[in-house]
């Protein structure tokens, strides 16, 4: 199974929680509509807002944030509802009006909608950035990358509705990116959409928090529901001015194994946003003092890189006729390997042991 990297910070409305990732988003939309003159958008960002609360990793300062929004809502409840007293006219009576305080009306029910669910656009994000990619006057690039999030734009349907969302990511090959080999999507969850025009609500995060695993290029982002892609996206990323590339290749793993007439090394290495590459790796051998053994025994093989994620194990062989030892020779021999690029630039070394050799 290939692993691609993937963080699910989903959102379970079924308990009540929100994206845990989105209590910023919550508090932003919050401010955004504060000054809004439809009751319903305030008892939606109330119930946003209250479920954020019960986000694992939010933070004090967040929580007092939400805590003074909340009360702004329901303070702006109080005046959207607030119907005030109508004047008696004058009378002639030395033009005094009618102070009796009246009872205060409840505002009128809002229309019922009539419209579908409309998802119109999605626009990302990346929480290591912090602002909307591509709606930058600058270029962005592939090595800034940690988490691509997508943000839903939508107008809502007639009632508050749960769907599940399913995510299709692309890569610039035209690879779907799997987080199982048996599902035909990225990424799938659900999400609760509002009887309201210019909503957004976010879906999971991909990526990595310490690294890039995002190759340049230009990726396709798909969003499916009921069986339909309801809003489709291209995103692209580019390189630095001077980089080669934001990929890296490293060794994982070695196991020395000697044999009869050989020794075999089971090498499992890893490569990321590397994809249409050719990666060599080599096994070379030395001796107790550092230094090459006679003959420079050595064994390498090429594989063509496919995928911006591709983890690889293989075997490799050295006869003990190409060890060009004296007979009756014997000690440790250290077994070092090497990644490389097609041009034969060493990408990684990894110390991989020793094994005891003796030549009779």
């Amino acid at each position: 199974m290939k692993k691609f990297l993937i963080t699910f910070l989903l959102l379970l409305v079924t308990t009540g929680a929100a994206l845990a990732s989105d209590a910023m988003h919550s508090i932003r939309w919050s401010q955004k509509n504060i000054g809004s003159n439809d009751i319903e958008k305030h008892n939606v960002a109330i119930r946003k807002m209250t479920a954020a609360l019960e986000l694992p990793d939010i933070t004090q300062e967040e929580m007092n944030m939400i805590r003074e929004q909340i009360i702004k809502h329901k303070d702006r409840i109080k005046q959207l509802s607030y119907v005030p007293p109508k004047q008696k006219p004058d009378n002639g009576n030395n033009g005094s009006v009618d102070q009796t305080p009246k009872q205060e009306q409840p505002a009128p029910e809002p229309k019922k909608r009539t419209k579908d669910l409309k998802i119109y656009d999605v626009k990302f994000t990346n929480e290591f950035r912090g602002e909307l990619i591509n709606d930058v006057a600058t270029e962005f690039y592939a090595s800034d990358m940690r988490y691509l999030y997508g943000q839903l734009c939508y107008d809502g349907g007639p009632e508050e509705i749960e769907k599940r969302v399913y995510v299709k990511l692309y890569d610039p090959q035209g690879n779907l990116k799997r987080y199982n080999d048996a599902d035909d999507f990225t990424f799938t969850q659900r999400v609760t959409f509002y009887p309201l025009d210019e909503m957004d609500g976010y879906v999971a995060g991909i990526g990595n928090s310490s690294k890039s695993i995002f190759s340049p290029g230009v990726y396709r982002y798909e969003v499916w529901i009921d069986g339909k892609c309801v809003v489709e996206k291209k995103v692209e990323f580019k390189l630095k001015p001077g980089e080669q590339t934001v990929g890296t290749a490293e060794i994982k793993a070695v196991s020395i194994t000697p044999k009869n007439y050989s020794v075999s090394f089971e090498v499992t290495m890893q490569a990321l946003n590397m994809p249409d590459t050719d990666l060599t790796t080599r096994i070379v051998l030395y001796n107790e003092s550092g230094n090459p053994i006679n003959g420079n025994p050595s064994v390498e093989r090429t594989d063509h890189i496919l995928y911006d994620e591709a983890v690889l194990t293989f075997n490799m062989n050295i006869p003990y006729t190409k060890i060009a030892l004296p007979k009756g020779w014997s000690g440790d021999i250290f077994v070092e390997a090497h990644i490389l690029n097609s041009a034969g630039k060493v990408l990684c070394s990894y110390a991989a042991g020793k094994f005891k050799f003796t030549k009779e």
